[in-house]
């Protein structure tokens, strides 16, 4: 009787592990996230992001241009203390360089001096001669300089810098030989052929 009921149980027991099947893995869970890679900037939107930064050129960029200025030189010594080389275009163009005027051609200095005053600043001042008529010379410095600060006084003109400056620091003037000027006082006169001055002067 044991017997049969061992065999009864050991086949159930069989049995039951045949119907049991085998349950599969739970899938592994896939993330549906993708990571967009971001595309690397292209040169020319590179290049227009540079243009974009750069500030626009002003409307009126081309006439600060042309109405430039020479900037102010340091101030140099006295005439007095200037070297004694021999006088022509180089010298001409030293002495002309301390203004930061610009040159004409064919100028012979005349002479120059300094003036101390009682505040403390000093006046200096270089008188040129040139055989060309004051309109000529005119129209040279008006090329190089503009007509900003230009005044048409008789006979000649003057250019008082800055511009609108209520107290130029620099002037330069061109008149005729004959007129009254501080190159009356030089101890040299202009010479017979002489028909125009140039007169430079700076204020410190």
């Amino acid at each position: 009787m044991m017997q049969v009921r061992s065999a009864v149980f050991a086949c159930a027991l069989v049995l039951a592990c045949q119907n049991e099947k085998p349950q599969p893995a739970p899938a592994a869970s896939v993330s549906t996230h993708v990571q967009t890679k971001t595309p690397a900037p292209s040169s020319k939107t590179i290049a227009n992001h540079e243009k974009a930064a750069v500030p626009p050129t002003p409307p009126n960029a081309s006439a600060a241009v042309d109405d430039f200025v020479p900037d102010m030189p340091r101030s140099p010594p006295p005439p007095t203390a200037r070297p004694n080389t021999e006088e022509g275009p180089e010298r001409n163009r030293s002495i002309i360089s301390e203004y930061g005027f610009p040159g004409y051609p064919g100028l012979v200095h005349l002479c120059g001096k300094r003036v101390y005053q009682a505040a403390g600043g000093h006046l200096t001042w270089d008188a040129f001669l040139s055989a060309d008529a004051p309109a000529k010379v005119l129209e040279h410095f008006k090329s190089k300089l503009t007509e900003r600060g230009f005044a048409e006084d008789k006979g000649g003109g003057t250019w008082r810098l800055p511009p609108q400056s209520p107290v130029p620091n620099r002037v330069l003037t061109v008149m005729r030989a004959t007129d009254a000027g501080p190159h009356r006082g030089c101890d040299e006169v202009p010479s017979k052929d002489a028909r125009s001055v140039i007169f430079m002067s700076r204020q410190r």
